[in-house]
């Protein structure tokens, strides 16, 4: 046991957003019943890095008496020459995080911007201008408080969708904030409080739901019903139906409980 620094995390501020989780390059952070937790002090290296991925200023460094430092061999095998950061070779020094989870606004370009992909098959040749306007994209790195979320319509995709639709950003995504989720993965509780928390802060102009034709996919759909019925706030909610194939159903408007 030593006297050093580790970080503290203030759980009456922490809501769970996620965004310290990639800064942190030991893995001594999780996400656990909706709050951060350093769960292994050993692996705290005390640096905190952490320290600005939160927007709610709900950790800080501390001094107490701990274990001695042991880092992942993961983190011990990125060092080369200088430190880096948790991805990207970014520099460890910076503030700011990871650019994984950092609330980016991105410039899709106007209805008259031409510019995009060409996709050729034969004698046809196809523009596709992307449409994504925000990052990060995945609910467990989006930040409730991220300034696009602001009177947005959301695109709420399970992780499949885009792999069978060759056409996604035209089909799907125009003038909408894509979140993306898979309903196998990961603890749902935290993802339909987080979704809650975004509907509270933004008043969102509606939802899209495009979730796979399979049963375990329907699990997406019930849980942004659960999160829009729970924040007590009237959004339409609108379902839609992706087959393996590529095809989808019809875009029904659906109801929460509050809304039917």
């Amino acid at each position: 046991m030593a006297k050093r620094k580790v970080v503290h995390i203030d759980e009456e501020k922490c809501v769970g957003c996620g965004l310290c989780i990639p800064s942190c390059e030991e893995g001594a952070l999780q996400i656990i019943d909706g709050k951060a937790k350093l769960v292994d002090e050993r692996h705290c290296d005390g640096l905190g890095n952490c320290i600005g991925s939160c927007p709610r200023g709900a950790i800080a460094i501390i001094e107490k008496e701990v274990e001695d430092f042991v880092g992942m061999e993961e983190g011990a095998e990125k060092r080369e020459g200088e430190e880096k950061g948790p991805c990207c070779g970014h520099d460890q020094k910076s503030s700011s995080g990871c650019p994984s989870s950092r609330s980016i606004t991105l410039d899709s370009g106007g209805d008259s911007d031409a510019s995009g992909v060409s996709v050729e098959s034969g004698d046809v040749s196809i523009s596709v201008k992307s449409q994504l306007k925000n990052w990060p994209i995945q609910m467990f790195l989006i930040n409730p408080e991220a300034s696009y979320l602001k009177n947005a319509d959301l695109l709420l995709a399970a992780d499949c969708v885009p792999a069978v639709l060759p056409l996604f950003h035209l089909e799907m995504l125009k003038g909408k904030i894509l979140i993306m989720n898979c309903p196998k993965q990961g603890d749902q509780t935290f993802y339909i409080n987080k979704l809650m928390e975004i509907i509270k802060k933004n008043s969102i102009k509606g939802i899209t739901v495009a979730y796979m034709d399979l049963a375990c996919c329907t699990a997406l759909l019930r849980a942004v019903l659960k999160a829009v019925e729970q924040s007590g706030v009237e959004v339409p909610v609108y379902a839609v139906k992706v087959g393996m194939d590529g095809k989808t159903g019809h875009k029904n408007m659906v109801y929460s409980k509050k809304g039917a």
